[in-house]
Formats: C-alpha cells, sequence, structure tokens
C-alpha cells in the first residue's frame, strides 16, 4: 500500500481486493452488518481448526495467550490502556454490558431518545422492569445480545493492523467520497427525498432517502428482488426511508449500477402512475 498514490484508484483496488466479494446481492448495508477483511476472516477459519485439534489446549494455553497483545493494539488503535478494553461479541452486548452496570437505584431517571437503538432501549427497559428506575423513552423493541463467535477473536489483531495501514483519516474521507459520488447522481431523480446532511465534514457513509408517493418498502424489495442490490428499510417516529451504506472496499462503478437501477425502478412506477 505504502508506495500506491493514497487517493487514487489503484490503492482502492488494493483494499477491494483485501476484502471478500459479495454475492449475490450488492451490499449497500453495511451500516448494520458489514464483512471483515480477509485476513480476519483467514485467521477466526485457522483459530477454529487450530481449537479442534485440542481444544483444551489450543483454547487456553494458545489462543487466550494472544489477548494481551490483543488488547495492547486494539489500546493503541483508541488511544487507551489495555485494561480499559474488554471484548465483546458485538456493539449491542458491549453497550448493554455498561447499561447493566450503571449503579441506579429504584426512582432514579433515565432519559433516552427514541433514536436510539432499539435493543438498547430494551436493555433500559428491562432495568426499569427490574429494580424500579423510571426511563422516558418511546416504544422499544426486543433485546438479545445477537450471535456468539468464540473465535472471532483471533480475527482482531489482522484487523486492527489492516485499520491502521488505511488510516482512520483516509477511511472517512473515502466514505464521504463515496457517499457524495452516489447522491450527486440520485438528487435528481423524480420524488427523491435527501434526509442526511451533505455539507459537513461529519458526513459519512450512512445516508437516508425517501421517495415521495411510493412504498419505500416496496422499493427496497424490487431492488433487491429485481435489481440484486440491497438497501435498509428504516423508520423511526415521523422519518422513514432506505438506508445505504458503501463499504470502504466498494468502487465507484457498482454505485452508478445501484443509481442506475434506482433510477430506472423509480421512473418506471412514476409513468405507471403517471406522475411523471
Amino acid at each position: 500500500m505504502g508506495s500506491t498514490d493514497p487517493t487514487g484508484d489503484d490503492f482502492w483496488e488494493g483494499i477491494r481486493a483485501a476484502y471478500p466479494e459479495q454475492q449475490s446481492l450488492l451490499n449497500l448495508n453495511n451500516a448494520a452488518v458489514s464483512p471483515p477483511p480477509l485476513v480476519a476472516e483467514q485467521a477466526t477459519i485457522d483459530a477454529y481448526r487450530m481449537v479442534s485439534q485440542n481444544p483444551d489446549v489450543t483454547m487456553w494455553q494458545k489462543l487466550d495467550s494472544a489477548l494481551p497483545e490483543t488488547k495492547a493494539q486494539l489500546a493503541e488503535l483508541i488511544d487507551c490502556e489495555p485494561d480499559e478494553i474488554a471484548l465483546s461479541r458485538n456493539s449491542t452486548e458491549g453497550l448493554c454490558t455498561a447499561i447493566f452496570g450503571i449503579p441506579l437505584s429504584a426512582g432514579d431517571q433515565v432519559v433516552v431518545s427514541a433514536w436510539d437503538y432499539p435493543s438498547v432501549l430494551a436493555a433500559w427497559r428491562q432495568r426499569q422492569e427490574r429494580e424500579g428506575i423510571e426511563v422516558v423513552t418511546a416504544d422499544f423493541d426486543h433485546w438479545n445480545l445477537g450471535t456468539y463467535n468464540s473465535a472471532l477473536q483471533a480475527g482482531i489483531a489482522p484487523a486492527a493492523r489492516l485499520h491502521r495501514e488505511i488510516g482512520v483519516e483516509r477511511i472517512h474521507a473515502r466514505l464521504r467520497e463515496l457517499t457524495r459520488h452516489w447522491v450527486d447522481q440520485a438528487q435528481d431523480i423524480p420524488g427523491v427525498q435527501l434526509h442526511t446532511p451533505l455539507d459537513t465534514d461529519n458526513l459519512g457513509a450512512v445516508t437516508l432517502f425517501s421517495i415521495d408517493r411510493l412504498d419505500n418498502r416496496a422499493v427496497e424489495r424490487e431492488l433487491r428482488d429485481t435489481y440484486r442490490v440491497h438497501t435498509k428499510y428504516r423508520e423511526v417516529r415521523h422519518l422513514s426511508g432506505l438506508r445505504v451504506s458503501p463499504g470502504i472496499y466498494m468502487r465507484k462503478d457498482e454505485l452508478d449500477h445501484f443509481v442506475s437501477a434506482f433510477r430506472e425502478l423509480v421512473e418506471k412506477q412514476y409513468s405507471e402512475r403517471g406522475l411523471l
């Protein structure tokens, strides 16, 4: 990577090659679940195989013995002490661990946003039911800790190394570039309403938009079933639409394909309804 122009297409083609191919859908829902780099995937597979050979020895004496170094690398990455690092199975479990660890007494009040992640809201509501605290919030969904992956820790160190090699600023700049690339092309599609501000340095990969006078859930389904493009319908209170979140491994021509498919779908449905 070092000898390649860090802003050029060749560099990002190299990053693309570092990730698994996404089949058979174009994955534009990386905000929910994104693929690991190949080095992390392979390290995890190797760890599973190693553990299976003699679990009592390989799991405790080999796999877990690498944890201090893994935590040291993560601490350097996020600028903290290694003993401040706790590894959880996913973000939901990490957030819920913190929520259940905050000392609170019956009658204490916790103020949350209706925009918080549903499992987080449900964790607070569970404390309310068990301990008598008061949660000021809106509707909530079920709480779960997600899927457990015991060998996943083996993929942390190579993933962290790749993250450092690319660089945080370069990652953010690339995600802004990809987002603006597809949005600039899609803004003149009939009925498109963009709900994410673009004129900010805080812009990342996540963009929400809706299409006037169309069933946005149906648009999501047709993009997936007909055009093999996977977006995500989201709805919170008065705001709803399709969420698009490319990953750094994606090429601009894939986003061009998404916009072309999206334009064809909307123009067809508008024409059939006499809205053009």
